[in-house]
């Protein structure tokens, strides 16, 4: 019998997805705050876990991010934050899913018996990446240039890793390393240097965010 841990403060919402999921034979838990979360799920160790964002103690974002540098446990984001960029975080953080309130019970129950087969089946996602001298590592939420750790906070964290996903948004990731500090932190006293396979050539850090492929390297 599959195990389900909801972590929601508004008691209603827990009761009914309870009532839906156990009508389908899971076996149900709900706690209400981020704190109690990682309590449970390192005692019980459920096999997926819906998680409300707005919890009165720890966000969900931060709850997701320590259960994702222990455990692979899918986790359902269960919100009333509808903006585009909550959504990329929550995922790039490790969620499997993202899920809007107000809900169908019916289609929480689907998407959880969705994301469970997807679970079992589905090969393991690569838990790093490589982007030039960027190393970024998605089981422990860090990140290092040319081996030098970078601290990052937790939406940068998860908008960099979706960045650096992609080749063709190169430019992108640039510019949010020149954005956040930690190009120009970790450029000195030496430039940075990397490839980009999309631009097909050797860069420095650009003087201009605007045009980051713009500049060849000297060697």
């Amino acid at each position: 019998m599959p195990k389900v841990l909801i972590v929601d403060d508004e008691p209603h919402i827990m009761e009914l997805g309870k009532l839906y999921l156990e009508r389908e034979g899971f076996q149900v838990e709900g706690v209400g705050t981020g704190r109690d979360a990682l309590t449970r799920q390192a005692a019980s160790k459920p096999d997926l876990i819906i998680l409300d964002l707005m919890l009165p103690d720890i966000d969900g974002f931060e709850v997701c991010k320590q259960i994702r540098a222990k455990s692979d446990v899918p986790i359902l984001m269960l919100t009333v934050r509808k903006e585009d960029v909550d959504k990329i975080v929550g995922l790039e953080l490790g969620a499997d899913d993202y899920f809007t309130k107000p809900f169908n019970p019916r289609e929480l129950v689907a998407r959880v018996k969705a994301i469970l087969r997807r679970y079992q089946v589905g090969p393991k996602a690569d838990k790093t990446i490589e982007f030039g001298k960027l190393r970024i590592d998605l089981t422990r939420h860090e990140v290092t240039v040319a081996g030098q750790p970078v601290p990052l906070r937790t939406k940068e964290f998860a908008l960099l890793a979706a960045f650096a996903k992609t080749p063709a948004s190169c430019s992108v990731a640039i510019n949010f390393w020149i954005w956040s500090g930690v190009l120009t932190t970790m450029a000195k006293p030496a430039p940075w240097m990397s490839t980009s396979t999309t631009c097909g050539k050797s860069w420095q850090a650009p003087a201009s965010p605007s045009r980051p492929c713009a500049a060849p390297a000297t060697r």
